[in-house]
């Protein structure tokens, strides 16, 4: 494989019709690869992208769903790996175009050619916001399935795409929530208030249920199963690095911690960086000695890995805060939540008081949307809500919206 630089992303990923991940994603994703190829072992990475003679380490930035999904389809097809990302989201978003719309006119719904446009115009904007950070349309595909879903449910108060809503459904929790965790969240609250009130036996509810369930506990086994094999695979080619005293994976407290920083303050320092948390000041004491410069120069402060004595640190750090200045957590987490409800005003405008009002959406509607409000505006509330980290909320918002408008009728509430 040839060495990604800046240029060359910059070059595929500038194209109108591409999508891809971020620059750091796509490089860090290369680099699995070239060790995959190279080492035949997965999840690893060179210290050095492109030299093969560097130090071979975890590869701890990039999820684990999209590490095994893209290195093994790539090394099967044997195409260029930015080819086979914007491959893939092309074809989730034309199928979930072509479903959208199939919904949409075999439904009875009101304003069909106003959701029409509205769909098409929201999709086309969120395609080119986050056309070069597709971990963010993970967030935002799954947010906005409750259309297909409540778009299906016939007279019956039965699904008529059953078997495609399935698929869906599991391949948004496993597949997008190993790619993204917590992706799948809102959705499958959604999923169970839904199917509870479906016109189906209690067997198939339970059925229902249980596989929604099964599939979240399929992703904390195929997470451990990824460590052991990340273990195992470090062990081969660089026996000194101590992956058992480190942390894998995206970490709470380092997000909550850093996610202080929305609003100026003395604890984190220039804002949302995660530099800040690589610093001299914020590492255990054990690190600051001589004695083990090594590992902080190798293991921490070019965020190789987190140690486990680093996080905890990070989590005595944190509980501090709350302990000595909970005005600043509150403000905070107000001032975050003040951004997510400019994102719902702005989007669903008039439309939040007619869904509250409108009896003809059935009130288990009304819940099971609110749900996949409330769990897509975790992620930006722990962060930052800017709007990569906000594509969910944006698309349950657009959710409410759609459904909404589907119910209204515009000639008795304006006089048309």
């Amino acid at each position: 494989m040839i060495n990604l630089d800046y240029s060359l992303w910059e070059k595929f990923c500038g194209n109108f019709f591409t999508i891809c991940f971020n620059w750091g994603k796509s490089a860090s994703l290369l680099n699995t690869n070239d060790v995959l190829q190279n080492k035949n072992l997965y999840f690893l990475k060179y210290r050095v992208k492109g030299n093969f003679q560097s130090e071979i380490l975890p590869q701890n930035f990039l999820s684990d769903g999209i590490q095994l999904f893209f290195n093994f389809f790539q090394n099967l097809l044997e195409i260029n790996i930015l080819l086979l990302v914007s491959s893939f989201f092309t074809i989730i978003f034309l199928v979930l175009f072509f479903n959208l719309f199939k919904i949409l006119f075999k439904s009875n719904w009101n304003n069909k050619k106003l959701i029409f446009f509205l769909v098409c115009v929201f999709l086309i904007i969120n395609l080119y916001v986050f056309k070069q950070q597709a971990s963010s349309l993970i967030y935002f595909v799954s947010s906005i399935m409750p259309i297909l879903i409540i778009g299906s449910i016939n007279k019956n108060n039965k699904l008529d795409n059953l078997i495609f809503l399935t698929i869906s459904s599991l391949f948004i929790i496993i597949i997008f929530g190993s790619m993204r965790n917590s992706s799948y969240l809102g959705y499958v609250i959604f999923l169970l208030i839904i199917g509870i009130k479906l016109n189906y036996k209690l067997f198939p509810k339970i059925m229902f249920c249980a596989l929604t369930i099964a599939s979240i506990f399929s992703l904390f086994i195929i997470s451990n199963k990824v460590n052991e094999i990340k273990n195992i695979n470090i062990k081969k080619v660089n026996q000194q690095y101590p992956f058992e005293h480190t942390v894998t994976g995206n970490n709470f407290y380092f997000t909550f911690y850093t996610g202080l920083g929305f609003l100026n303050n003395n604890y984190v320092p220039g804002g949302f960086l995660d530099a800040h948390l690589y610093s001299v000041d914020m590492l255990p004491e054990k690190y600051k000695t001589e004695k083990n410069k090594i590992n902080v120069d190798k293991y921490i402060s070019n965020k190789v890995g987190v140690t486990k004595d680093h996080m905890n640190f990070i989590k005595k750090k944190t509980f501090e805060i709350i302990i000595n200045n909970p005005k600043l957590i509150i403000e905070t987490i107000f001032a975050k939540i003040g951004v997510l409800l400019i994102y719902l005003l702005v989007i669903i405008n008039y439309f939040i008081y007619e869904f509250f009002k409108n009896k003809k959406i059935k009130n288990n509607y009304k819940l099971a949307l609110i749900g996949n409000l409330i769990a897509y505006s975790i992620f930006p509330i722990i962060s930052i809500p800017i709007l990569n980290y906000s594509s969910g909320f944006i698309g349950a918002c657009f959710s409410i919206l759609i459904i909404v408008i589907s119910k209204f009728d515009f000639k008795k509430n304006f006089n048309f």
